[in-house]
């Protein structure tokens, strides 16, 4: 039975070629970001933590920097540094599991999240609060982060 399993896939691979390779990859991407994005929502809850790097607490950078981790991506240790890895998107490209950032436009890059949902007026992020510790929060419902947005990077591609 796995035998004939195994050459069915095997034909169809033929047969698709490699539009069936692409669409698989992007598959496995999209579900890798789905993964990520709910591991750390299981976070939400833990608290703030002055350079905290630990699910004992975390800052924004480290708590980005240990969830990526845990998937096997290396993100530098502060906002700033991990704003210049990956590949820029725009709002429109931006998708679940794609890093966010914020900051006041001549001190650049101080905060970042990660995207946990964008459709239409819901762009939603997890990211470490310093009076709240992880929290999801919908940057477009915030005057506060809607007007700090400077950007979005991908990490997973």
């Amino acid at each position: 039975m796995r035998k004939n399993l195994l050459i069915s896939l095997f034909l169809i691979g033929l047969t698709l070629g490699q539009q069936a390779c692409l669409w698989l990859k992007k598959t496995t991407k999209n579900a890798l970001r789905m993964q990520l994005v709910i591991y750390a929502q299981g976070f939400i809850g833990t608290p703030y933590k002055t350079a905290g790097n630990t699910p004992k607490g975390f800052d924004c950078s480290g708590f980005t920097q240990y969830v990526f981790k845990q998937y096997n991506y290396s993100l530098p240790r502060n906002s700033k540094q991990q704003a210049k890895h990956g590949f820029p998107k725009t709002i429109r490209e931006v998708k679940m599991g794609d890093l966010v950032y914020f900051g006041v436009n001549k001190q650049g890059v101080n905060h970042v999240g990660i995207i946990v949902e964008n459709r239409a007026n819901n762009l939603h992020m997890i990211h470490v609060s310093s009076s709240k510790g992880v929290v999801t929060t919908n940057i477009h419902a915030s005057k506060y982060w809607k007007n700090r947005l400077l950007g979005f990077r991908r990490i997973i591609q």
